[in-house]
């Protein structure tokens, strides 16, 4: 706790929120964090991780490259394929055992 104020006092290029909470392990702290998050990208850093001087640049350009409308399309495509497949085998299926019983 002292180190958070003692960051919350010096001058920096990003703002420091700082919430005390009753101990209820790593999730509850997450799931805290979360919940008074804003903005557009998170990412959890655990105390034995270690970030290079340029993680979060790495980390914003990756984010710019994802095109969220490719890969919903793509899921939906495979969706609809899986469908078709199904469908397929369910309607062999029936005409298959309906022509053997002739």
């Amino acid at each position: 706790e002292l180190l958070f104020q003692k960051w919350l006092k010096e001058e920096n290029n990003f703002k420091i929120k700082y919430f005390k909470v009753s101990n209820g392990g790593k999730h509850r702290a997450i799931n805290k964090g979360l919940e008074v998050a804003k903005g557009e990208l998170f990412f959890i850093v655990d105390s034995d991780d270690y970030l290079t001087n340029n993680s979060i640049e790495k980390i914003i350009k990756w984010e710019s490259t994802i095109d969220i409308n490719n890969i919903f399309l793509t899921f939906f495509f495979n969706f609809l394929l899986a469908m078709i497949h199904l469908l397929i085998i369910y309607l062999l299926y029936h005409v298959f055992f309906s022509c053997s019983k002739i």
